[in-house]
């Protein structure tokens, strides 16, 4: 998935933009982007496991969750913070060459839709919690 993720990067640095409407894929992608880079590997190759190994004794569980769940919220209002007040720059290398009027436009709307990434993470922790316990239809 992160393959992927980078090559739709790589392609969009080096094809340019000419259209304002191009500003939709701007910053609609950027949330989901940061949300695999920093979440997405974390929820199947740590969470689901720990989740998994403690699943039969529900006290010890719903300490993990909950520890898990009030950290990776206040790391992630962190990373959103910091993403919020770099916007202009996140902008700048994922769309090189922008117009400044649509530029502006990028930018704002980039800083709108960053605070998806803390809703991206702590849905990935209650996934994985349900994921555990043998339940998918929560997520799903």
């Amino acid at each position: 998935m992160q393959s992927f993720i980078w090559i739709r990067l790589e392609l969009r640095l080096s094809t340019g933009w000419r259209l304002p409407g191009m500003v939709w894929a701007i910053f609609a992608e950027q949330p989901q982007l940061v949300h695999e880079l920093v979440v997405g590997g974390a929820v199947s190759g740590v969470l689901i496991p720990l989740f998994s190994e403690i699943a039969t004794d529900d006290r010890r569980l719903a300490r993990a969750f909950t520890s898990l769940l009030v950290s990776v919220g206040i790391a992630l209002i962190g990373v959103v913070l910091i993403l919020v007040l770099l916007a202009e720059s996140v902008v700048a290398i994922a769309a090189p060459g922008l117009p400044e009027s649509t530029r502006e436009i990028a930018v704002t709307m980039t800083r709108l839709t960053f605070p998806a990434v803390l809703f991206l993470g702590l849905s990935a922790v209650v996934a994985a919690r349900l994921y555990a316990r043998d339940r998918y239809a929560g997520p799903a």
